[in-house]
């Protein structure tokens, strides 16, 4: 309540107190839904929120009507407290220092400046310093940044622009409507609607910014407050300045995250859209945004998030879907997993992946079962997981009998790391394990027959936002059969070993019908000598998942060690690179770009090996 009255107050300012306008960008925050909904759950965001907000319009009162020490004293509270709430009330200091110096130039009085940091430095210090200084002495960092991050998940590594995108797209879809542990979405239409209506608002922005530069005589005949512009903008700014230096080190694509600044975005949302509409037109636009969103935010419980609690129903073994890949797996003895579905079969990162599962009780149990779903990429490297009970929490295995069928979908969240490993297939492992018992191991399982199996239930393929622009040191055009094109390739030697790292590029024109195996080998004048055959991608993406239009990076390492290969002479020995199908040994054919059949199925690389 506190928010969405300064919100009113801001968006005041902003619009030079037009009511209509006002009480439009007020409702865009009070009827967000992700906004009601986490206000309606104990956190330290709300207090925040509510005063950044409050500090917000005193700055925009100052900027309209001058500081005096009682204002200055009074963010200063406001600050302090924000600063013991979360540290993005920290940027508010940035705003503050900005304006206090802007009305300190007007009124060609420095002292004034100075006395005003003063005191706003001192309360804010008063009120919260003794937090960091507790924080330097516990940890040796004031802001408590490192221990947050080992806490919560710090970065690996640092992220790259398509990891930063990806995970944009999570961020878009919380800053509106994600509930839940973060797993009840909207529909997507929805999602949509939002990225539209934000689009032509940013665009708005623009365009009113370019028209000051150009026409600023004309801007200033609007009927808004210049200076409550500048604050909500300067404010705007410092959040997202913020969010992306925490982003670097800590994923964190959640769109709660600017709503300090949540009043002054949607006071700036709504003057993108409005301010070059008649006043009549404005206030339309503002009248029907602000009812949409109402709309939604009655709607929201009801429609998505009741019915992603809602218990589902029992089956029989009829109801079981004859096209269902059958398992039939025994886990502990209690329970069957009858088998698996996956609707969805291509991914993103940041994205969620549908996996539908169907259990049947065996026997009454005594414990409640935890599920997992499990998400393998390159390497063996876990890039996704979901845990949960039976029918996600509303039906725990104690409340099962036995001949009891559940189906559920999980959204199993993949994780934004997982853009550094795209393309790749994923595989998907599903067991249970009971949360209580020491280290969590998965319960045995096994066939019908009574043998132990892996708990890998299904595939999926992951692939990039975009596909790469790879450039190879060496391009060519090789077309191998069954839609397969070679583009480029790159030999590098590893000065420190007797190794080589052969790079190859394919961009296949269609589908491949089989998964191919690349060859790689080395010959003399007469013979071959050496030999490094391997699944392209090291087996993590085979061929028959490939689409025309993708671009795949396959890396080889080839170690002459123990080849036997003699003398350095140039020219001596030549590496020949092609394609097979591993259970017939029969080579795909391959062509130059006039269509000629290369010898031997082969591309020739010349290269002079690091010999041992």
């Amino acid at each position: 309540m506190v928010t969405v009255g300064f919100a009113y107050a801001i968006a005041l300012g902003v619009f030079k107190g037009d009511r209509w306008l006002a009480v439009g960008a007020t409702a865009i925050t009070a009827f967000n839904p992700m906004f009601v909904f986490i206000s309606s759950s104990v956190n330290n965001d709300n207090l925040v929120i509510a005063l950044c907000s409050a500090a917000t319009w005193l700055l925009m009162r100052m900027a309209r009507q001058g500081a005096t020490s009682k204002r200055v004293l009074l963010l200063g509270v406001l600050i302090g407290l924000g600063a013991l709430s979360k540290l993005y009330a920290l940027g508010m200091l940035a705003v503050a220092g900005v304006v206090l110096l802007w009305l300190a130039y007007r009124r060609r009085s420095w002292l004034d400046f100075v006395r005003w940091m003063a005191i706003l430095g001192a309360t804010v210090a008063l009120i919260s310093g003794w937090w960091y200084v507790r924080n330097y002495l516990l940890y040796g960092d004031w802001l408590a940044l490192g221990p947050m991050r080992d806490t919560a998940w710090r970065r690996s590594e640092s992220p790259t622009l398509s990891t930063l995108l990806s995970e944009f797209q999570g961020f878009r879809i919380a800053y509106w409507a994600l509930f839940g542990g973060v797993n009840v979405l909207v529909h997507e239409w929805i999602y949509t609607l939002l990225d539209l209506v934000s689009a032509l608002s940013a665009l708005g922005m623009l365009a009113l910014g370019a028209l000051a530069l150009v026409r600023p005589g004309r801007i200033r005949a609007l009927a808004l407050d210049w200076r409550c512009v500048f604050v909500a903008l300067l404010w705007y700014g410092v959040m997202i300045i913020g969010f992306i230096f925490w982003n670097l080190t800590q994923p964190a694509a959640q769109g709660r995250l600017m709503y300090p600044a949540i009043a002054s975005i949607s006071s700036l949302g709504l003057l993108g859209l409005t301010w070059w509409l008649p006043r009549r037109g404005a206030h339309v636009v503002a009248a029907v945004t602000g009812t949409a969103l109402w709309v939604f935010a009655v709607a929201v419980p009801f429609v998505s998030i009741a019915p992603a609690y809602a218990q589902p129903p029992l089956l029989s073994e009829a109801d079981i879907p004859a096209d269902l890949t059958r398992l039939d797996w025994i886990i502990d003895g209690k329970m069957r997993l009858i088998g698996v579905r996956i609707d969805q079969p291509v991914v993103r990162a940041a994205e969620t992946l549908p996996v539908t599962v169907y259990w049947q009780a065996l026997e009454p149990m005594d414990i409640n079962y935890s599920i997992f779903v499990h998400l393998f990429g390159r390497d063996g490297q876990k890039v996704g997981q979901f845990d949960t009970y039976p029918g996600l929490g509303a039906w725990p295995a104690t409340l099962l009998k036995p001949g009891d069928v559940v189906a559920d979908t999980y959204p199993v969240p993949v994780w934004p790391e997982a853009e550094q490993a795209a393309p790749a297939t994923l595989r998907v492992l599903v067991g249970l394990y009971d949360y209580d018992e020491p280290g969590r191991p998965a319960k045995p399982t096994y066939t019908a027959t009574g043998e132990p199996v892996t708990l890998q239930v299904g595939r999926a393929k992951l692939v990039p936002w975009q596909w790469p622009e790879v450039e190879a040191a060496q391009r060519v055009r090789v077309d191998f059969g069954d839609g397969i094109r070679l583009t480029g390739y790159e030999l590098r030697r590893d000065a420190s070993s007797h190794t080589y790292n052969l790079k190859l590029v394919w961009q296949p024109t269609a589908r491949p019908s089989a998964d191919y195996t690349v060859f790689i080998q080395v010959w003399d004048e007469d013979e071959q000598v050496a030999g490094f055959d391997g699944p392209p991608v090291g087996g993590d993406y085979p061929s028959s998942g490939w689409e025309a239009g993708e671009v795949i990076v396959d890396e080889h390492r080839l170690d002459w060690a123990g080849a036997g290969l003699e003398g350095e002479g140039s020219g001596r020995y030549r590496m020949l690179v092609g394609l097979y199908r591993l259970d017939t040994g029969e080579r795909l054919p391959a062509f130059a770009p006039d269509g000629t059949p290369l010898p031997a199925f082969a591309v020739e690389i010349p290269f002079e090996p690091a010999l041992p």
